[in-house]
């Protein structure tokens, strides 16, 4: 009796084998790119011709979705946070003066510096040009020291 070949097929078992290796890899790869299309780049990389606000893709380009939206969802967040979880009173009345200002003061100060730099060049700029750095300095010190 001769054996038949159509009877048994033959089949190529190492196609059934890497499947599911070949899914996992692709699977995966897909994940990564989509996880770094979600968080990078920071910034816009591309020609910047076309771009609709807020929307991560331009007509040459791409940022990435969280850091394209990040301005409205703070907004939204401090929205929710100050309508429905707390009231400002609440906060406020939360703080400590003493240790907000210690927190603050280092901000404050740069702050203060740049409101002064700016007025001084508007209301009296060669005055505040030929002033020594040391003058100015004292001045920021002193409008600092009266917060």
């Amino acid at each position: 009796m001769e054996s038949n070949d159509t009877e048994w097929p033959k089949y190529e078992w190492w196609k059934y084998v890497i499947m599911p290796f070949m899914s996992a890899i692709v699977g995966w790869f897909t994940n990564v790119l989509a996880l770094h299309m979600t968080f990078k780049p920071i910034e816009y990389i591309g020609v910047n011709w076309f771009r609709i606000v807020d929307q991560p893709w331009g007509l040459f380009g791409w940022q990435g979705i969280i850091p394209t939206k990040a301005a409205k969802m703070a907004e939204t967040t401090i929205k929710l946070m100050t309508s429905r979880l707390f009231s400002l009173e609440e906060i406020f009345d939360r703080l400590e003066p003493e240790k907000f200002y210690a927190a603050a003061e280092e901000g404050l100060l740069v702050m203060i510096d740049e409101i002064i730099d700016e007025t001084a060049k508007a209301h009296m700029p060669s005055s505040w040009y030929y002033a020594p750095d040391s003058v100015k300095n004292e001045i920021v010190l002193s409008a600092n020291r009266a917060w």
